[in-house]
């Protein structure tokens, strides 16, 4: 097995006893384990060589990269042609120095008055989130208190960090690409390892890249991360109609609440402890429900295969719970606005189709295969037709009747809160 006091000792982390480990998966552990029992060293070696190698050929000459396509690319994702040059510096870039190309996206990109802007939108989706739990029709008044407090604690890093990280000190060359790569892998490596056993400063702490069309919830802090790359249509824009902004960017920020609340992030309090504190009923109404989305989503197939609504479960209950929030926000808006009926019913048709361009992709057949065997999220078409119709607005909106294909008898329709 493992002997952990050679591994430590040899990273030269010697306080390793005193840590506290967090274990992803002790199933990989026992597999591991096994392995070591099993194979040689000499076997070991062979396999450490073949992923060295893996690793660096698609950055060698020819013919090592178009082996890598061949089968990395072509033959598991479907592409039809290699990247040319300029695409596969800009993914290097991207992938190896991801700090500065931040910094430069932050100061080129981001003016202070865009993001006290997105800050107040977040704030008004965060008012929302608190509002539609306190409307719960399920959950205890107990549970309720704890729910809100996470919410209202939730720690919201937006845009761009108040100051980037210190870049790798690395001499890099002028005439070998791959020696670069490893000399900033072995640096990010070093990083990384400097951090074990060290208390984050949670006030500067920014895992993700600004110009990212992406966000992050994090259940330990309680801390949701909005790169600024999300700022963007069509996601948000500024003379965007009423109802767009909250089915795009709006959905995203409350997906990423309600990842609070999903099976893991529900085990966690609003300081990031591990901890339930669902009362016993609350927890099993709660299960019901999720079951119920599981068994939603698992009745699908993608090109032939089924789903997997348990793995996507989490990701299906913040896409519901998410799109649920960011509905409320945009009614509490049109409250304030007094719109009228018809003023209602254009912003309804604005957020979900705002909501659904948001999820447009192109994918080949291989890749969206690859994505439904491997990806935590549902295949991006039930993201959008599996969800709206969770919504009665949605079939109001778009005057959807029993015979449509989306149709779902209102006892069938799931809310999550």
């Amino acid at each position: 097995s493992i002997n952990w006091e050679i591994f430590w000792t040899n990273l030269e982390i010697l306080e390793w006893k005193d840590l506290e480990i967090k274990i992803e998966s002790r199933e990989w552990l026992r597999q591991i384990n096994s392995a070591i029992k099993k194979f040689s060293i000499d076997e070991w070696k062979t396999l450490f060589t073949a992923h060295a190698i893996l690793h660096s050929i698609r950055v060698l000459p020819h013919p090592f990269d178009k082996l890598y396509f061949d089968f990395y690319e072509k033959r598991l994702r479907g592409q039809k042609r290699p990247p040319t040059r300029l695409e596969l510096t800009i993914d290097l870039l991207k992938e190896w120095a991801p700090n500065s190309i931040s910094y430069l996206y932050a100061e080129l990109y981001i003016p202070a008055s865009l993001k006290s802007k997105i800050h107040t939108f977040v704030k008004a989706i965060q008012v929302a989130a608190v509002d539609r739990i306190q409307r719960s029709d399920w959950m205890s008044p107990p549970t309720k208190k704890k729910a809100i407090e996470k919410v209202e604690a939730l720690r919201l890093d937006i845009g761009s960090p108040d100051s980037f990280p210190t870049l790798p000190k690395v001499n890099l060359q002028t005439d070998t690409l791959l020696q670069n790569i490893l000399l900033l892998g072995e640096e990010y490596t070093l990083l990384d390892m400097r951090m074990i056993g060290k208390e984050i400063n949670v006030d500067n702490y920014w895992d993700d890249v600004v110009y990212s069309t992406n966000a992050h919830y994090y259940t330990e802090t309680n801390q949701m991360i909005l790169p600024a790359g999300s700022f963007t249509w069509p996601f948000y824009h500024e003379a965007a109609p009423l109802g767009w902004n909250y089915g795009g960017l709006g959905a995203v920020i409350s997906h990423e609440m309600t990842h609070a609340f999903d099976m893991d992030g529900m085990t966690y309090t609003a300081i990031g402890e591990k901890k339930n504190w669902w009362t016993t009923v609350d927890l099993k109404k709660y299960k019901k429900i999720a079951a119920r989305l599981v068994d939603r989503f698992s009745e699908a197939k993608v090109l032939g295969h089924p789903v997997n609504g348990s793995l996507t479960l989490d990701e299906n209950i913040s896409d519901l719970g998410g799109l649920a929030i960011a509905l409320d926000a945009l009614k509490l808006d049109l409250i304030q606005r007094k719109a009228n009926f018809g003023q209602e019913m254009e912003a309804y048709r604005n957020f979900f189709i705002a909501y659904a361009v948001s999820w447009r992709v192109k994918d080949s057949p291989e890749r969206a295969l690859q994505r439904l065997f491997m990806d935590r999220h549902a295949p991006t078409p039930l993201r959008v037709n599996y969800v709206v119709n969770q919504f009665d607005e949605w079939y109001e909106t778009f005057d959807i009747q029993v015979a449509d294909e989306l149709y779902l008898p209102p006892e069938e329709r799931i809310r999550i809160f």
